[in-house]
């Protein structure tokens, strides 16, 4: 057989793998952008659901956020990304003594005497393991605003 030939008949055996690798590196690329990233859980302030080392799936599509949710959002206030579940949501009535936990800033806008109630895009986020949590306790953390969540954990 020619050398051209063979060239030709290797070139026709290698086009189809090297389609079905350019499409899953396209896939890959697209679902970790629009759809799903990959989280490296950094503490234990979410154990023992979730434990330090542990590796979790987190859907970044925009959704609302439900009592129970675990998310992922940037603390500007600490400069880094945490894992939190969602306490309480957009129109959830905070008591004083509930909202005096979750910082000055709450108190301020509202009075010391009255609740308040959590506006749109407003969440309260608190760790599973209280002992070693940083969260909506802190008021370098305080109320979560839509703006700052990445997503959701899935798993």
């Amino acid at each position: 057989m020619a050398p051209e030939a063979e060239k030709s008949k290797d070139i026709k055996h290698i086009l189809p793998w090297v389609s079905v690798a350019l499409a899953a590196v396209l896939a890959a690329f697209l679902l970790s952008r629009f759809c799903f990233r990959l989280v490296l859980i950094r503490d234990d302030s979410m154990a023992p659901a979730y434990q330090s080392g542990m590796i979790a799936a987190m859907d970044v599509r925009p959704q609302q956020y439900h009592v129970g949710d675990v998310v992922v959002f940037y603390a500007p206030g600490l400069d880094a990304k945490l894992v939190k579940r969602v306490a309480n949501v957009p129109g959830d009535v905070l008591t004083s003594a509930e909202a005096a936990r979750y910082g000055c800033a709450i108190l301020a806008r509202e009075g010391a005497s009255g609740g308040y109630r959590l506006q749109a895009g407003e969440y309260i986020v608190l760790g599973d393991n209280a002992e070693y949590s940083v969260d909506s306790r802190d008021e370098r953390v305080g109320i979560v605003h839509i703006s700052q969540i990445e997503g959701k954990l899935l798993w």
